[in-house]
């Protein structure tokens, strides 16, 4: 029962990470994108 929990837990902390990343991810091409829009306007 504790074994099946843990391997349970330990796949809710890969999407976690795998969440973390892609938002990271995300809003660094955000903020390089309005970087360039704004490059670009001025």
């Amino acid at each position: 029962m504790m074994a099946e929990k843990f391997t349970q837990w330990a796949d809710i902390q890969t999407v976690l990470q795998w969440i973390m990343s892609m938002l990271l991810f995300y809003l660094d091409f955000l903020s390089l994108f309005r970087n360039i829009s704004f490059i670009s306007y001025h």
